[in-house]
């Protein structure tokens, strides 16, 4: 928890010094693609029958210059999140789940851009905070969606690296393609039993998100 805490508070620092930039070396943008997640678990246990599925989602993107080739992107999304598993139960039966996340994120980066001409590549570093606004599990044969919100934490954060490449104009902006990949430090599920994290052989699990993402937007 304190970990958590020290996490938002440096990265609303970040924010807010981000603020006090000239409105000139501001840029702003709007962005959107998929994301294809799955759960990582510490420690690591047999994940066979987890799969990647494919979730949508978009947002704004702030951008503040700090030199002419580095820049701090603020970006916020709502972003699904989905993981697919399936396994064996009741004799030859096979159990098809499929776990749907959905979270408002703010996503704070340092993007270094390369020099370019017609198109521009760039690196980005920094972290992700996200709050759940739903979460459901749909299994197969049952009527209803199961609703699962309670049984996870509200606040999820992790760390983020990424690469595009911007085809620049005029004015700073320009349109970007760009890849991402989100690793969650976080223990996302809760044991509603023992208030704790879910026990397996006796042995604390903790379960994080991990994502890709596959991003195309405009700066302005």
């Amino acid at each position: 928890m304190k970990f958590r805490t020290a996490v938002v508070v440096c990265m609303t620092l970040l924010l807010l010094a981000a603020t006090g930039a000239e409105a000139k070396s501001m840029t702003f943008g709007l962005k959107g693609g998929v994301d294809l997640a799955q759960f990582k678990y510490d420690p690591e246990i047999d994940t066979t029958a987890l799969e990647r599925r494919m979730g949508f989602g978009g947002g704004l993107t702030l951008g503040f210059a700090l030199f002419p080739a580095l820049s701090f992107d603020v970006d916020g999304m709502y972003m699904m999140k989905v993981a697919h598993w399936e396994g064996a139960s009741f004799g030859d039966q096979v159990v098809k789940q499929d776990w749907k996340f959905d979270y408002a994120i703010v996503s704070p980066v340092l993007r270094l851009r390369m020099p370019g001409q017609s198109v521009a590549p760039y690196v980005l570093g920094g972290g992700e905070v996200g709050y759940l606004v739903s979460a459901k599990v749909e299994t197969s044969g049952a009527a209803d969606d199961m609703d699962v919100k309670d049984d996870h934490e509200s606040l999820d954060y992790g760390s983020v690296l990424g690469a595009g490449v911007e085809i620049p104009n005029s004015s700073g902006g320009g349109f970007f393609f760009e890849a991402r990949y989100s690793r969650g430090l976080a223990a996302i599920a809760k044991d509603v039993e023992n208030g704790d994290q879910t026990l397996v052989d006796e042995v604390e699990l903790k379960t994080m998100n991990e994502a890709l993402y596959f991003l195309a937007g405009i700066r302005f």
